[in-house]
């Protein structure tokens, strides 16, 4: 029994943020020590109480770190090329990188449009993607540029506004000055 007291307190000196199998090997060590040795038993419950008390500071902890880097982050922002209407020449700006920010730069009258990409074909080291409101057409949006073939014939076109960025894995990335040239060469620069 001895034995069993003494690894039960090298457990104790030696706590971890316990993890869900260690709490499941302390239970059952408690289990185990159900021995009637009253000091066992007590050295157990105070390992458990040790790791919840641990578990509840780091993840408070963790839960304030999170929010205090949320204030601190700046929105990751990505140079694009933005065609309008009212534009005839394409506007290089920044917009910031997300779902809600594209949605709101292809809607209307500020509301946000649900968008789809059409990959150009522009030959390059990486995709390049006009992104704009997937119901345009539907809506009788203004055409602002039409979309070329390969052998420079029209075969769609683009109604309303839409931007134009690289494509990464996973993300939009912004576009490098060749690659705003290699556009503004592809839409021609107003022609339809």
């Amino acid at each position: 029994m001895s034995e069993a007291i003494n690894r039960i307190a090298v457990l104790r000196d030696a706590i971890l943020p316990a993890g869900a199998a260690q709490t499941r090997n302390l239970k059952a060590l408690k289990h185990i020590s159900k021995l009637n040795d009253e000091k066992a038993l007590a050295m157990v419950n105070e390992i458990i109480e040790k790791q919840s008390t641990l578990r509840r500071h780091l993840e408070k902890n963790l839960r304030q770190e999170l929010l205090e880097r949320g204030k601190q982050m700046e929105p990751i922002k990505i140079k694009v090329l933005k065609y309008t209407d009212k534009d005839k020449k394409p506007i290089v700006t920044e917009i910031v990188n997300s779902l809600t920010s594209s949605q709101n730069i292809v809607g209307i009258e500020g509301k946000p449009a649900h968008f789809e990409c059409v990959t150009l074909p522009i030959h390059n080291n990486r995709g390049l993607v006009a992104v704009m409101d997937e119901e345009g057409k539907l809506k009788q949006l203004p055409l602002v540029r039409g979309l070329y073939d390969d052998a420079g014939c029209v075969v769609d076109c683009i109604h309303g506004t839409f931007f134009v960025c690289a494509a990464g894995d996973e993300d939009f990335e912004s576009l490098d000055d060749y690659e705003i040239e290699l556009v503004k060469n592809y839409f021609r620069d107003g022609d339809l």
